[in-house]
């Protein structure tokens, strides 16, 4: 027989078992690196082998549970995913909103089944060269086909796993009720670590930068509506285990939020600890402040109120010694304005600033197609966030993408990039002969 006929016997011997445990083989190298999430989960078989901690981690589903377009809540993945999600074991979980989902697609994995089991075919074939008696011709076109699936089976895993399954509760609706938003994944060539990442920072699904305003916003809406103030290690839990709360990509987004809020009279101020009904080490409107899990942020009113007792009472800088947020400057060298005084309590003065004359900038530069995902990134980062952070900007950013082959795309290329323009909603494309 010749060895196409035996590699196509061999395929069809291969048991589907062995298939799902190559593939898994497969997405464990693909998982090692973990890119931005503190672990990743590479095909667990119970919800025991997923930890239940306070940071965020993605979970690769097994290649039998898979989700389809049409699916909403009955899929495959997503029911795996709920239960992930509910349970550690026998137990609930706790740290719900540090967990996202990544599932393949049905249809892919259908198209993908076939070629694996050629390639474990044809490597079986290379494995018994002695036995089955081939010659160096033979030798050779076992290895240019290995190597032909190799390559086959690598690029269809890599889009077969393009289900993003992130858990929300819309508080509108019910706050007891999880969902899964269901997205799917740009095709490319990237790690699938990297690809999560950036559609969830794409989607703010996944923040690392958070302002203190949104803060405020949660903080007022239902964390701390009844109380006066909040430790912070206990908002960090809130963060981890409620899914109708933003996903910090980590504890270090909050401190670094709350930082910047203490700097300003709008948010909320910082206090060290608490003895009974007083604040120590209480800062509010102060640049530079060491910010700790162990301490409470404070509603302004409250903390207002506290200063003003200790302004009246001597233990604050300029009424009797002592030291406070209200000084005129700091140890870092930030002027910070006086406070006044009033009988309707503290307000600051402050030299009206000039306003800014500069009330347009633009740019443009052409990309580097080979570091097209760095420089972009890079220039999001360096230049377009610093300008959308400006209360009134209206910032308009516009990728304009003409693309020429004199020998013309082949029918994958244009497919997949039709795909991924209609995911991310791109109306204007086109192809020309």
């Amino acid at each position: 027989p010749t060895l196409r006929k035996v590699a196509d016997d061999r395929a069809r011997q291969i048991r589907e078992d062995d298939i799902h445990a190559d593939i898994e083989k497969r997405l464990r190298k693909m998982g090692a690196n973990k890119g931005a999430f503190a672990a990743i989960h590479v095909c667990p078989q119970t919800s025991s082998d997923v930890l239940d901690d306070q940071s965020v981690r993605l979970v690769i589903l097994r290649p039998n549970e898979t989700h389809r377009q049409v699916s909403k809540s009955d899929s495959a993945a997503v029911i795996r995913a709920d239960d992930f999600l509910l349970n550690r074991g026998q137990q609930q979980r706790a740290y719900r909103n540090m967990l996202v989902f990544l599932a393949p697609d049905a249809d892919r994995m259908d198209t993908l089944k076939p070629q694996l089991r050629q390639l474990l075919a044809w490597e079986s074939i290379d494995k018994d060269q002695d036995a089955l008696n081939l010659d160096k011709a033979q030798i050779r076109n076992t290895k240019d086909e290995i190597a032909r699936y190799e390559q086959i089976v690598a690029d269809q895993l890599r889009d077969a796993y393009q289900w993003l399954l992130v858990p929300r509760v819309d508080l509108e609706i019910d706050l007891n009720k999880i969902t899964f938003d269901t997205e799917r994944l740009l095709v490319d060539n990237d790690a699938l670590s990297e690809r999560v990442y950036q559609r969830m920072k794409q989607s703010e699904q996944l923040i690392d930068e958070y302002a203190p305003a949104l803060l405020k916003i949660e903080l007022d809406k239902l964390l701390w509506r009844d109380d006066d103030d909040l430790q912070i290690k206990k908002l960090w839990e809130f963060f981890s285990s409620y899914c109708y709360l933003p996903r910090l990509l980590n504890e270090s987004v909050l401190l670094k939020t709350i930082r910047r809020g203490a700097n300003s009279e709008d948010y909320f101020a910082y206090a060290a600890g608490k003895d009974g009904s007083r604040y120590l080490e209480l800062t509010w409107k102060k640049p530079g402040v060491l910010v700790e899990k162990s301490g409470y942020i404070v509603k302004p009113d409250v903390a207002r109120k506290q200063l003003l007792a200790d302004l009246e009472s001597g233990r604050l800088c300029g009424m009797g010694g002592g030291s406070g947020p209200f000084e005129d400057s700091d140890s870092s060298g930030y002027e910070v304005s006086a406070p006044v005084l009033t009988s309707s309590g503290m307000k600051t003065e402050a030299s009206p600033e000039p306003s800014p004359k500069n009330r347009r900038f633009y740019f443009s530069k052409e990309l580097d197609k080979v570091r097209i995902n760095r420089e972009v990134q890079g220039l999001v980062e360096e230049i377009i966030q610093h300008l959308t952070r400006v209360d009134d900007a209206a910032v308009t950013v516009t990728l304009e993408v003409d693309a020429r082959s004199m020998t013309g795309f082949d029918h994958q290329t244009i497919r997949t990039v039709i795909e991924n323009c209609r995911a991310l909603g791109i109306r204007d494309f086109g192809v020309e002969d």
